[in-house]
């Protein structure tokens, strides 16, 4: 006998329309957006769980052994289990799809703070890094200090001249430590040139410079200029300052800035000035010259620290010039010559011409005989390559 239907109670009857409203194209509204449906089939979904729970109390409530006021089976009512209609497949995704909605909107049924999608490997990867890179910086921080500071380049002055500059000490943090302020704080000393300054880690800086040292001095009517060999303003100090370096004449003192070049373009006393002050260091002659007259950029002269005047004429061939000013200087000075003119030409000949005597000519391949004496009155060996000049001392 077939047995007949059990009837849906009213509880089965409205989840079953719940559910066709769901899975229901016409349950979307057409009018909003996907937006404003998403909310709304999250809140459905909310419902519906919210119901499934209130009908499973519903049947709890009537009783462990009881449904519907009668008694089940004793057979632990698996009959009345056959019964009851299974959950579909759409219903079981959409109860599931619900939890999940519910958790995102609150117990309350409101939306929440949405905490966002969860990080991605390459975020929490960005963030470990950077987490370890501030740990590293920590350690280096606290372990990473000053130790030593080595300075090259010092010719005359003591390494405490140019650590006072500085803004850095044994102890210092490394890290904390800015190489582009200390470069800075030593240029504007006109007496360094900065080359390089660089952190050695662990704890070593570096400072590697040129030292600008005191080659001459322009003298001016109550003042003098000091300059390197490079013609760089190094001070402006009082003539006795002067003493023991090569006094310059025939320049204007006028216009000059401490820690700059002077003016070469402007100013072609200046530029012969330049010129013949780097050869005189070049060839090691400096130390030698009392003084030096640019007045007459064509007839430059030069006065020796024993009294000799050193005429080199124009500034041309310098090299030829000063190279064998270079030779003959040793000789002057043996013979303790304090008068007379040495003539520079250019085709590398030296003449000199004591003040009351015709001069006497030095080959370029020749050298004077260390034991000879130049009198007033000698007069040259005509076996000797020593030849009368042609002209009078000038």
């Amino acid at each position: 006998m077939e047995r007949r239907k059990r009837r849906k109670s009213k509880d089965e009857r409205e989840l079953e329309s719940f559910f066709e409203g769901l899975n229901s194209d016409a349950a979307r509204p057409a009018e909003k957006g996907q937006h404003e449906f998403g909310q709304v089939k999250a809140r459905r979904r909310i419902e519906y769980v919210e119901k499934a729970d209130l009908w499973e109390e519903k049947r709890t409530e009537r009783g462990g052994n009881t449904q519907r006021g009668r008694a089940r089976p004793a057979n632990g009512g698996e009959d009345d289990k056959r019964r009851e209609r299974p959950c579909t497949k759409s219903e079981g995704a959409a109860r599931e799809r619900g939890k999940e909605h519910f958790k995102v909107l609150g117990p309350d049924n409101k939306e929440t703070k949405n905490s966002g999608p969860k990080l991605s490997a390459a975020a929490k990867g960005v963030i470990i890094l950077a987490a370890l890179v501030a740990v590293v910086i920590c350690f280096a921080l606290i372990k990473l200090r000053v130790e030593a500071i080595q300075i090259i380049g010092l010719e005359t002055r003591s390494e405490e001249s140019v650590l006072s500059l500085i803004d850095i000490s044994v102890g210092d943090q490394m890290l904390l430590v800015s190489t582009r302020k200390a470069a800075r704080a030593i240029d504007e000393d006109p007496y360094f040139a900065v080359l390089s300054v660089d952190k050695l880690y662990p704890a070593t800086i570096r400072i590697n410079l040129r030292e600008r040292i005191e080659k001459a001095a322009i003298m001016g009517i109550s003042e003098a200029v000091v300059i390197d060999d490079e013609g760089y303003v190094l001070a402006i100090k009082d003539k006795p300052y002067a003493q023991g370096l090569l006094k310059v004449y025939g320049v204007m003192s006028i216009g000059f800035h401490v820690n700059q070049l002077l003016s070469e373009e402007s100013d072609f006393h200046a530029s012969t000035l330049i010129a013949i002050l780097q050869k005189l260091c070049e060839y090691e002659i400096i130390d030698h010259i009392d003084s030096l007259d640019v007045s007459n950029p064509l007839s430059v002269y030069m006065i020796s620290k024993s009294g000799v005047k050193i005429q080199i004429g124009q500034p041309e061939k310098l090299d030829e010039k000063l190279s064998k000013l270079k030779l003959v200087m040793p000789k002057l000075e043996e013979m303790e010559l304090t008068d007379g003119t040495l003539m520079l030409i250019g085709d590398g000949r030296a003449v000199y011409s004591p003040e009351s005597t015709p001069g006497l000519t030095f080959e370029p391949d020749l050298t004077p005989d260390p034991n000879a004496t130049i009198s007033p009155d000698m007069t040259p060996d005509p076996e000797q390559s020593i030849e009368p000049s042609a002209t009078n001392t000038p």
